[in-house]
């Protein structure tokens, strides 16, 4: 099958930044968020049991929208809080796509 809309991309198929560097990075992160009487809570990440194990199974094309264009990664899915939030990380360079808060407010 072919699409003019998603071009054909070649991405490796495993990521090659340590899984560390992204523990690192969300130990300490602090993620905003509003409960259902509307007031501002936080949510910080204070210990390596806050996130879920990164692993080449949680891999996947993510694609983003960057202006007029889509933009193709090979990311981690990275669960944290339990599940609460998903933060995307580029598996090559390690830098953070996007986050997903996975709970109504």
């Amino acid at each position: 099958m072919r699409s003019n809309l998603i071009p054909l991309v070649d991405l490796p198929t495993q990521g090659s930044i340590e899984p560390e560097i992204l523990i690192e990075q969300l130990i300490g992160r602090e993620f905003a968020y509003s409960d259902f009487s509307g007031d501002e809570q936080i949510y910080k990440v204070t210990r390596r049991a806050d996130i879920e194990e990164i692993e080449d199974k949680n891999l996947v094309v993510y694609p983003k929208l960057d202006d007029d264009k889509l933009i193709f990664h090979l990311a981690y899915m990275v669960g944290v809080g339990k599940g609460k939030w998903t933060v995307y990380f580029d598996g090559i360079t390690g830098e953070e796509i996007d986050i997903t808060q996975n709970f109504s407010t």
